[in-house]
């Protein structure tokens, strides 16, 4: 039995709760005219049940039925809720008046900041800077946001004023953040961040690195810091703290696999560029690198050119052949071809990746340097003319000239001699000085 009231009870609870939402899911002109039918049918049904009302005042008496009686107080309330509504809304007529002129204020100061906004994307630094002048007055009723939009106004003024080289102007932009930044607990970094930009815009990597010391303080490193550290480091020539970084950047996919290794080449190149190279600094430059980074084209270039210098041929020429296998790479060849370690298994082994990979520049260039060094001077010529076919290089013209010399044509070597000459002086940089130029 107690299941059963228990269960009915559940049962008329859900159909109750169901009922009711349906009810409040139809229209609201629909409810109010259930309601509305509701306490007609009440009123009558009392009604029919009989009873009346009178209402006394001195010598009158009125008489009403009951359900009369009750419409007109119904009526009378609904008057007296229209009358109230009627005059609150005529007493919030200044108050609507105050909002909407508020509004239309706040969207014209916020407009005014969209546009210069827009006009610094757009690179109309002279508008920029002479709007921000109007910003100061224009918030002065806002408080609470007068200080952050204050602070943003002077940056993009400040950044325009530096595109501008105005630099009196950015002094003074400047100053005025300064002044703003005081006691500022958001954005902390506002300041730092922006002199920085300004000194790697100037090339000035130790002053760049100076404002972004109390950034690097920080427990977060934001991406955006971490680059402009890096081209801090190259800029001042913080050859081992560039290959960390970047290494850290290329961890967090936050630069491209191409960047990274050519700051890995500008930082081999800028360790071993020293005049007096020994072989300790060859072997720290290997140690910073990973075992992968070293075999990318870029640094084992650099590092088995500075193996050659220091009289390495059969290391450098490991290296180079271990990188190829890694990555191939045309510059490669031209090192390798300068490797003065085995001259018949070199030549073979050129001659293999020749088959494989087809002619180019440096294929031809290695080809006939091998052979010249083999005493095989006239596939030495061949292969030197071909790789001219390719591209005038002043190496491949001098050496021509030469064999050109060796084969006693005095009249073609003193041609190609000239040839050389026009050339690096239409192009000075020669091709590793081109891939270290900086990317920045």
């Amino acid at each position: 039995m107690w299941n059963l009231w228990w269960g009915t009870s559940i049962r008329l609870r859900r159909t109750c709760v169901a009922f009711y939402e349906q009810f409040l899911a139809m229209p609201r002109i629909l409810v109010w005219a259930i309601l509305f039918a509701i306490a007609v049918a009440v009123v009558m049904g009392m009604q029919s049940m009989g009873g009346a009302v009178t209402i006394w005042w001195s010598d009158w008496r009125i008489d009403f039925a009951l359900s009369t009686a009750i419409f007109i107080l119904i009526g009378l309330a609904i008057v007296h809720l229209l009358l109230t509504q009627l005059l609150r809304w005529i007493g919030d007529i200044p108050e609507r008046f105050r909002r909407a002129r508020l509004h239309r204020k706040e969207s014209k100061r916020i407009k005014r900041l969209a546009d210069l906004a827009l006009d610094f994307t757009e690179g109309r630094y002279a508008r920029v800077t002479k709007a921000a002048e109007e910003f100061e007055r224009d918030f002065d009723g806002l408080e609470d946001a007068k200080r952050p939009v204050q602070r943003l106004v002077a940056v993009m003024a400040a950044k325009a004023s530096h595109e501008m080289r105005d630099m009196a102007l950015r002094s003074r932009w400047m100053k005025r953040l300064e002044v703003l930044s005081r006691d500022e607990t958001d954005h902390p970094h506002l300041q730092p961040l922006t002199l920085a930009q300004f000194a790697l815009d100037e090339r000035d990597g130790k002053a760049a690195l100076q404002s972004l010391d109390s950034v690097l303080q920080g427990e977060r490193r934001q991406i955006h810091t971490l680059r402009q550290v890096m081209k801090a480091y190259q800029l001042s020539g913080q050859w081992p703290e560039l290959i960390r970084i970047t290494k850290l950047l290329e961890n967090r996919s936050a630069i491209s696999h191409v960047l990274a290794d050519h700051n890995r080449e500008v930082a081999a190149r800028g360790m071993l560029s020293a005049p007096r190279l020994d072989r300790s600094q060859v072997r720290h430059v290997m140690d910073l690198l990973s075992k992968d980074d070293l075999h990318r084209p870029g640094p084992a270039s650099v590092v088995a050119r500075a193996m050659l210098k220091l009289g390495q041929a059969s290391e450098a020429r490991r290296l180079i052949e271990a990188s190829l296998k890694v990555q191939w790479d045309d510059r490669l060849l031209e090192v390798y071809a300068d490797c003065e370690d085995d001259c018949a298994a070199q030549l073979a082994k050129v001659e293999e990746w020749s088959r494989e990979r087809g002619d180019s520049f440096g294929m031809s260039w290695a080809l006939g340097r091998l052979h010249q060094r083999c005493g095989q001077a006239g596939k030495a010529g061949l292969y030197l003319e071909q790789a001219l076919e390719h591209r005038q290089s002043v190496r491949a013209l001098l050496a021509l000239a030469d064999w050109a010399e060796a084969q006693s044509d005095t009249e073609r070597a003193r041609d190609l001699r000239q040839r050389a000459l026009a050339a690096s002086v239409l192009n000075p940089l020669t091709a590793p000085e081109r891939s270290a130029a900086p990317q920045y």
